[in-house]
């Protein structure tokens, strides 16, 4: 019985939302370890210098380093995005849009879409 609940545990563990929920939390973590160790860097630098701030301008540099991250995360994002649909016509991609904003859901707009799709491929 023992055995049975260890199997049924490690196929809990194995599912998607398992994982994910464990990437997060590292994730996390990470994120976490990166806060600290730039909050340690940034305040060695002020005790090198004689340089007293006040905890509020600390939190102020952690936040336009966060808005520096997602900035270039941004810019990496476009680029990938523009590596991988380069080579998609906007007109071909705008036609498969607008196939998908229609109201109609039967099968032939499906089809429509699909083939759609697959010729942006």
């Amino acid at each position: 019985e023992r055995e049975l609940l260890g199997q049924i545990e490690g196929l809990k563990q194995q599912t998607l939302a398992a994982q994910l929920w464990r990437l997060f939390g590292l994730l996390f973590a990470l994120c976490f370890v990166v806060v600290l160790t730039r909050f340690a860097v940034l305040y060695k630098k002020d005790m090198k210098h004689h340089n007293h701030r006040p905890p509020l301008d600390y939190v102020n540099l952690l936040v336009a380093d966060l808005f520096w991250i997602c900035a270039q995360m941004r810019v990496l994002a476009s680029d990938l995005a523009s590596y991988f649909l380069g080579a998609v016509s906007p007109d071909n991609l705008r036609r498969c849009l607008s196939i998908a904003d229609g109201e109609s859901s039967d099968a032939s707009s499906l089809t429509a879409l699909r083939r759609c799709v697959y010729g942006l491929l």
